[in-house]
């Protein structure tokens, strides 16, 4: 019966590792999945259990069983109190009230039982992922936050800390959510750090098939009306995983590169940064696109006091020598300020 969940959950801190295990692995499965309707009903209504002082490793696998065994129930009732469930957990990912431990493993559950546009959760829109990169990233110092608009979640204690890169895994296996899209949605994040935000992204190339994923998700981000501004650290990020899948990274990197030039991209410094350091990568074969610049931003950026920008002269200066006399005449006034 649901309602002797806190009882078995307090017991269940006592145990044996053996029994534990046993408990986890055989008794629990079986319990969950001969709950009909009414059980669910129960757990929704009796939702304190999820805050009790009880093992985080045994709640989890409740509301991981719950779903595995009650997705596929088409009855009225098992459904209503699979949706009712399912809002209790968004409610508390939402608030930010909920203990960070619960948010990864249960998301993926949630995302499976909503019956909305899971790229519209994935993108964002409603705060989830960004709850999510918020539990596993935010608070390094293990310093329990305070909702100050920010919605700054307590961090997991390490022990109980489940990887992104295995809470991805779990979101690309749900329904509807594309690995493009994800990717693209973790730079759409709003209200986290750079850092938290930088470290959500990193753990996508470890997904399957990331090179696929990373090169449809580029593509979008650069076509992209507006651009996030970590999109610059994302490209040199992506670069040593695409250079080790394909021959073709480099004219894949160097037409992102052109394309982001014919929209100014000089006038984001951010992303200008990124950009520089992605040429200074990618030389010699990307340092013709530096003559796509006006004259007096090539100027101010290769003699500027970066150091891609010093990097890049040399390697400039011996493609200019290189090229037919039509060529050095028409950029001789680079030529002379590279010669100086």
């Amino acid at each position: 019966n649901a309602a002797l969940l806190p009882a078995l959950l307090a017991r269940f801190a006592g145990l044996s590792e053996a029994l534990r295990t046993w408990w986890l692995e055989r008794t629990l499965p079986a319990v969950v999945g001969a709950w009909g309707a009414s059980e669910l009903r129960v757990l929704v209504a009796e939702a304190a259990w999820m805050d009790g002082p009880y093992d985080v490793e045994a709640v989890l696998r409740i509301i991981v069983l719950v779903y595995a065994a009650h997705q596929a129930d088409t009855a009225a009732d098992a459904v209503d109190a699979l949706d009712a469930l399912t809002a209790t957990l968004v409610a508390r990912v939402r608030a930010g009230s909920w203990d960070g431990r619960f948010v990864l493993p249960a998301l993926g559950c949630v995302l499976r039982g909503l019956r909305e546009d899971a790229d519209a959760f994935v993108g964002g829109a409603d705060g989830l992922l960004a709850r999510l990169v918020q539990a596993t990233y935010e608070n390094d110092e293990g310093v329990v936050g305070t909702d100050t608009g920010t919605g700054t979640l307590p961090r997991p204690a390490p022990c109980n800390r489940l990887s992104m890169q295995d809470t991805l895994l779990r979101l690309l296996g749900t329904p509807g959510i594309q690995p493009a899209a994800l990717f693209v949605g973790l730079h759409r994040l709003q209200g986290v750090s750079v850092r938290a935000q930088t470290s959500a992204i990193q753990a996508c190339f470890g997904v399957p098939d990331a090179e696929a994923m990373l090169v449809s998700g580029l593509n979008a981000l650069v076509d992209a009306p507006a651009w996030p501004p970590v999109l610059g650290r994302s490209l040199l990020l992506a670069l040593p995983h695409l250079r080790s899948a394909s021959a073709l990274s480099t004219p894949f990197m160097l037409g992102l590169m052109h394309r982001l030039l014919a929209r100014h991209v000089w006038e984001l410094p951010r992303i200008w940064e990124g950009w520089l350091r992605l040429c200074r990568a990618l030389s010699p074969a990307s340092v013709p696109l530096l003559l796509q610049l006006p004259p007096e931003q090539l100027r101010a950026t290769l003699f500027g006091s970066g150091a891609p920008a010093r990097d890049l002269r040399g390697p400039l200066r011996d493609y200019l020598y290189n090229q037919p006399p039509s060529m050095r005449a028409r950029f001789s006034a680079v030529l002379r300020d590279l010669e100086r």
